[in-house]
């Protein structure tokens, strides 16, 4: 049979050093997601989290010695254990986000949420961000009130594993087993194509909890360590370096592996080294931060944005957002989490399910009670049919176009073409602003063309060299040439581009200059100019970070009056993220932003704006 053995024991006492190491780890992430620019890699504390919990789980499992070993009902007992910690009082953070959003979410918030909820309940909440095909014209909402709980479900898929694993692991040469075992893992981080799969997929994170794993196994072969304190000191050091220091490299890999491996020489040195370093009045209080941890973390997310939702996460000062979160967070932690802790697992199980039921239920609870009045409704139905172009449902996928470029399998990615009664052939051709326009172009041309072709690329431009430096999400490599290659097959008479290019500061050499961005910039309108009568570029394109339907549903809901909501300009600036993005200097301002479009003349090479 398979004995536990570990701090996590009943009446096992809890290690200091690893309480303080979690309490700083919640704070980290708490000022992240509150002040991200006073912890600019505050997101590397869950990383020290997987660390933790690969370490108690390799000392819980304890393989590979004389008296431990793999047996169904050991496991069992395990599953039963990570069960009664983990999930009763997710479940409860879940359906309480639920059944508030179900109340005080318009529609179309809701309907987001209630999607999550049921990812979250299932421990999925990382599988769905990794499977999910965005429709590109739905439009969803910019609140998302359980993204923390990616987190959560990448630990639960852990410990689903972690009993095979480390048995897998431990049968000879445990330390070997699991060193090998963490290279591959970081490797497939480090080096896998899609971000969105290294950050979210548990084989690309459980290197991390096997770091745990092998500083339990390096205690089992020396029972102590020399120089324990110093190297205490400096891995809590360079932890906190790793979360406060600003990035240092355009690659997150390097101070991940750092802050894990740092996280690794905390728990090790820790164990030889509290009882000298961890003394002072400081203790006590971390040590019971590091205890209300899990609730910290649970309720810390919803709290914030609900707090944005409602339009007060400014103005509310920081210390008042601070003393919120802690105050839900420890009622929650010693009226909830510690009692249902101490419960049997049926009794837990009960009450599991109870809530489980329940929060499924309120996912509907909008459709069965409606809170809202008409005009609410009608803002909300408005947002979602404002995007839909009805000229790409009827796109045909011109075959002479698929002969240049195949169909792609990136969602919202177009070739059509479109029949009209003059005598002139236009391309029009861009990327996602492209997809929005090509509406409002047909409806100006009024059908004064003889054919209209259409492509358009979302996330990718019509000049390939700064393709070359998109992010390769986008994957636009695949229609390199393209644009050159229909021009010279199509020759139309007006060529049409409308594409946002602010992002050339960054899809561009690091040491190149604005003047030299503008050269290369010429010299595509050059190119493109032997095949076409006239080019039109459109450029900029003013964005809200907010969908103004949503927006003012959102004010009646909260009875808000509307005259606030304005619009100043920096907030045409925004992205959705709210993150300002670089603009073009002045340099580049004779092409890309004097006018809502530019003219190039073939016959003068010159540009004109209108």
């Amino acid at each position: 049979m398979m004995k536990s053995a570990g701090p996590l024991r009943p009446n096992s006492p809890k290690r200091n050093d690893i309480q303080i190491l979690r309490a700083y780890s919640v704070l980290t992430v708490l000022m992240f997601h509150l002040r991200p620019k006073w912890v600019p890699n505050g997101f590397l504390a869950v990383d020290i989290f997987f660390v933790i919990s690969g370490y108690l789980m390799a000392k819980i499992l304890n393989f590979g010695s004389n008296e431990a070993h793999f047996t169904l009902l050991g496991t069992l007992n395990f599953y039963n254990r990570r069960f009664k910690r983990l999930v009763p009082t997710y479940v409860f953070i879940v359906f309480l986000t639920s059944v508030i959003g179900s109340v005080y979410l318009i529609p179309t918030d809701f309907k987001s949420l209630a999607t999550d909820v049921k990812w979250a309940l299932g421990f999925g909440s990382n599988v769905q961000t990794m499977i999910k095909t965005q429709d590109y014209f739905k439009m969803t909402s910019e609140f998302a009130f359980l993204l923390h709980s990616w987190s959560l479900s990448v630990e639960a898929q852990f410990y689903l594993l972690s009993p095979f694993l480390f048995a897998v692991l431990s049968i000879r040469w445990p330390l070997f087993g699991l060193i090998s075992a963490t290279v591959i893992s970081c490797g497939l981080q480090t080096f896998y194509v899609d971000d969105i799969y290294a950050f979210n997929f548990m084989f690309c994170r459980v290197w991390q909890f096997l770091i745990g794993g092998i500083v339990f196994y390096a205690e089992k072969r020396r029972n102590h360590l020399d120089g324990a304190v110093w190297k205490l000191v400096l891995a809590r050091l360079l932890l906190i370096g790793c979360t406060l220091w600003p990035q240092f490299s355009t690659s997150v890999a390097p101070i991940r592996i750092l802050a894990t491996v740092s996280a690794g020489l905390a728990v090790y040195a820790g164990k030889y080294g509290t009882a000298k370093v961890d003394k002072g009045f400081w203790v006590g209080p971390l040590t019971y931060i590091g205890d209300a941890s899990y609730s910290i973390y649970l309720v810390h997310w919803p709290v914030i944005v609900f707090c944005k939702y409602f339009g007060v996460f400014e103005t509310v000062s920081l210390p008042i957002l601070i003393f919120i979160i802690f105050a839900l967070s420890l009622l929650t932690h010693h009226y909830f989490e510690k009692p249902v802790g101490n419960f049997t697992l049926r009794k837990t199980a009960l009450i599991c399910l109870a809530i489980y039921i329940l929060a499924i239920f309120s996912t509907y609870f909008q459709s069965i009670y409606n809170f809202h009045s008409k005009i609410i409704l009608e803002n909300d139905r408005i947002s979602q049919t404002c995007n839909h172009v009805p000229e790409l449902d009827a796109c045909n996928w011109d075959p002479e176009i698929l002969e240049i470029y195949p169909k792609s399998n990136k969602s919202a990615s177009f070739a059509c073409s479109y029949k009209g009664h003059g005598n002139a052939t236009v391309f029009v051709t861009g990327n996602s602003f492209a997809l929005r326009q090509v509406k409002a172009v047909r409806a100006a041309l009024n059908g004064n063309y003889k054919k209209l072709y259409f492509v358009a690329r979302p996330g990718c431009i019509t000049f390939d060299r700064h393709n070359d430096y998109m992010h390769p999400y986008y994957q636009c490599w695949e229609i390199r040439g393209k644009v050159l290659k229909f021009l010279k097959k199509i020759r139309p008479d007006v060529l049409v581009m409308t594409q946002l290019l602010h992002p050339l500061n960054e899809a561009r050499p690091k040491n190149e200059t604005d003047e030299q961005t503008v050269e290369h910039l010429k010299w595509y309108f050059r190119k493109y100019a032997a095949y076409t009568k006239a080019i039109v570029h459109i450029e900029p394109h003013h964005r809200f970070w907010y969908s103004p339907p949503l927006a003012v549903a959102r004010y009646l809901a909260q009875g808000k009056d509307l005259y606030t909501l304005g619009m100043p300009e920096d907030h045409y600036k925004k992205t959705p993220t709210t993150k300002r993005p670089t603009y073009p200097s002045s340099a580049m301002m004779p092409i890309l932003a004097r006018s809502r479009s530019t003219k190039w003349s073939p016959r003068s090479r010159r540009f004109s704006t209108h």
